[in-house]
């Protein structure tokens, strides 16, 4: 029996599974030019009901964005909401996606996010610089229930 090294390549099969890597490639790149994704999904035409612009404050002493104390206020008035806790964690993720995107982007601006409550009792929140936005209602009532906090009047600080 020969060693592996001493017999030549089958070089049949590797022209076959070339050819098929390089036509499903190409068929992707033909498909994606004949049907283009917009950038950003819309947001639905129904009318705003409420809507909060807020700003997330991260200390940095997390493991990650958004990990550690992140204190929430509002970004037009200034007004502080009850920092994040720990157990806020679908609101860190929330943040964390959409910070990511922030950081695949490049941008550098202070991160405003609006929460809309819509007329067809869905709510979103967008990264006001990216455009990015995360359906909320899509993870459950529970999930999306924790943002609602934030259209109530922020707590006055001592």
């Amino acid at each position: 029996m020969s060693a592996p090294k001493d017999r030549p390549l089958p070089i049949i099969p590797l022209v076959a599974a070339f050819l098929v890597m390089f036509d499903t490639i190409v068929g992707i790149q033909i498909y994606q030019a004949q049907h283009p994704r917009p950038a950003v999904a819309p947001i639905d035409t129904t009318h705003v009901v409420k809507s909060r612009d807020l700003r997330f404050v991260d200390s940095g002493d997390g493991v990650s964005v958004y990990g550690g104390h992140v204190d929430v206020y509002d970004a037009t008035t200034g007004a502080a909401y009850r920092p994040l806790r720990e157990n806020d964690g679908f609101i860190r993720a929330v943040l964390n996606s959409l910070s990511f995107e922030r950081t695949k982007r490049s941008v550098s601006a202070a991160p405003i996010f609006r929460l809309t409550y819509w007329s067809d009792k869905k709510v979103t929140l967008e990264d006001l610089a990216t455009g990015k936005h995360v359906g909320l209602g899509q993870f459950g009532t529970k999930n999306e229930s924790v943002f609602m906090r934030f259209f109530a009047e922020p707590e006055a600080r001592s």
